[in-house]
């Protein structure tokens, strides 16, 4: 039987994925690998896509094929250990953490433009947030077709722009070691996206199952695939990406030497468009985290209604504590917390790729089943 492909919601999908995933650090570690793996970049690209690409697929795919419920994913995990581990990963990727670093991002990218003092910015964008995910079914919606465009053209055009006046990278087919494959999978390691596919999964399969009939067992079926493909053109981009930022580093590793990781964008465009590129940064990165910042925002709202307080209080309530937490935390005490919880994800994220890959394997047996 043919399946049935909605392109116009799956298109979207694949955009949030894009979004939600791609992060400051993703925008990192791939410049860094090309800084380290230099005219070996091949070999820091295959091991940068092994651990940045497919861990994260796994946790896509995986919560996909439970369905977008992460307590099924989770099934094998007593309660008690379930609610410890998703309360930790969803701190750490929501107001305790990462909102409140995308909010420093952004306005790194809009403070020399602007000159509005960080408390003012910071006010405006959990503000944003608000207003944004207070319709939880139109989040994905909105950064789809909305935020993801603009994200995505905005990467796409710096990356492009830059290697277009980009110095070549001499490849030294006699200098090949297998030591850049294990650098560039050990960078790509660190982007620790497997959580957060997890949890974004959950978001994008609620979306598309707008759209078809879950009751039966072809609108399953078609469901399934519809989710797959979204993952599938998520991940495609974020290659794209990926590749382009590792040879961009590899390009001018002499320029970046000795910078702070978050300056390596910056660095880059000013370098290879003049100081006009500014507004171009401060443009993508105030998109780039505003995306990212909206899904954290609706998943830690959410986990907050229905596991904190069980459907008992108003949604509208756990989207305001939540923003009130990101713009607290943005304030004082993200360095803090973040010694507090990267320690525990260390030890943490072994055992989730562990978990992941056997999931995997036994959710599509029993799905095929």
């Amino acid at each position: 039987m043919k399946r049935r492909i909605l392109w116009s919601a799956v298109v979207p999908a694949g955009f949030a994925i894009f979004s939600m995933l791609f992060g400051s650090g993703n925008i990192m570690f791939p410049i860094h690998t090309g800084m380290l793996t230099g005219s070996n970049f091949l070999l820091g690209i295959a091991g940068f896509l092994i651990t940045g690409i497919l861990m994260p697929l796994l946790g896509l795919l995986g919560i996909i094929l439970a369905k977008g419920n992460k307590r099924t994913y989770f099934q094998e995990l007593p309660y008690p250990v379930y609610f410890v581990l998703i309360s930790i990963l969803l701190a750490l990727l929501g107001p305790f953490y990462v909102i409140p670093r995308c909010i420093h991002t952004a306005y790194g990218g809009i403070a020399p433009l602007m000159g509005v003092p960080f408390w003012i910015f910071s006010a405006i964008f959990t503000f944003s947030l608000f207003v944004l995910s207070y319709n939880h079914e139109k989040v994905v919606a909105i950064i789809g077709k909305i935020i993801s465009p603009f994200k995505i053209g905005g990467l796409l055009f710096i990356a492009i722009a830059c290697l277009y006046f980009a110095p070549s990278i001499p490849f030294k087919y006699s200098n090949l070691s297998w030591e850049y494959l294990i650098v560039g999978i050990k960078q790509g390691y660190q982007t620790m996206d497997l959580p957060a596919g997890i949890f974004f999964s959950t978001a994008i399969y609620a979306y598309l199952a707008q759209f078809f009939n879950g009751e039966t067992k072809s609108g399953r079926r078609d469901l399934l695939l519809n989710a797959g493909l979204a993952c599938l053109i998520g991940e495609m981009i974020i290659t794209v990406v990926y590749v382009c930022f590792i040879m961009l580093g590899a390009s001018y590793s002499s320029v970046l030497a000795g910078q702070d990781a978050p300056l390596y964008l910056p660095l880059l465009a000013k370098t290879a468009l003049g100081s006009s590129a500014a507004i171009m940064i401060a443009f993508t990165l105030f998109f780039s985290c505003l995306a990212v910042s909206l899904i954290l925002a609706d998943l830690y709202a959410t986990y907050l209604h229905e596991d904190i307080f069980r459907k008992k209080l108003p949604r509208v309530l756990s989207v305001m504590i939540t923003c009130g937490i990101s713009y607290v935390i943005s304030l004082n005490g993200c360095t803090k917390l973040c010694g507090f919880f990267l320690p525990i994800l260390t030890y943490i994220y072994p055992l989730l790729v562990i978990f992941a890959v056997y999931k995997l394997f036994n959710i599509y047996y029993q799905t095929k089943a």
